[in-house]
C-alpha cells in the first residue's frame, strides 16, 4: 500500500476530466474515497488490479472498460501498478523486504496505509 501511495505521489494521476464532464468526473473519483484524491486514486488503482485478475479468470467486465466508464485512464493505472511492482522487487532485491511480506495485499485501505510516511 505504502509503494501504491509513493507512486501516486509522484506520478500523474489516473482520472481525466473531459470538458463539460467535470462534476460527473469528480462524482466517480469521490465515488471512490470521498476524503482524499490520493485515497481515490489508491481506491481507484486497487479496484482495476482486482478487474484485471478477474478478467484473466473470466469473462468478466473488460478493466478497461471499467476504467474508462468512470473517467481513469487504462494506461496510467497499468503504469501505476507496474511502477509499484517495480519498487516491491527492488526492496526485495536489496534485502529490505521479504518476498513472502511484499506479496501481501488486500488489506482494508486504512490499515493498509498506516504507517506510511512513517
Amino acid at each position: 500500500a505504502c509503494l501504491l501511495a509513493a507512486v501516486l505521489s509522484a506520478t500523474r494521476r489516473p482520472f481525466v476530466c473531459p470538458p463539460g464532464k467535470r462534476k460527473e468526473s469528480l462524482a466517480y473519483q469521490r465515488g471512490f474515497d470521498p476524503t482524499s484524491d490520493v485515497l481515490a486514486c489508491y481506491a481507484a488503482a486497487e479496484k482495476f488490479e482486482e478487474k484485471l485478475e478477474a478478467q484473466a479468470h473470466s469473462v468478466e467486465e473488460s478493466a478497461d472498460r471499467f476504467a474508462s466508464e468512470r473517467f481513469l485512464v487504462p494506461q496510467r493505472l497499468r503504469q501505476l501498478l507496474r511502477s509499484r511492482d517495480s519498487l516491491r522487487e527492488e526492496l526485495v532485491r536489496a534485502g529490505l523486504v521479504d518476498r513472502g511480506a511484499a506479496r501481501q495485499r488486500h488489506r482494508p485501505r486504512a490499515a493498509a496505509l498506516e504507517g506510511c510516511g512513517q
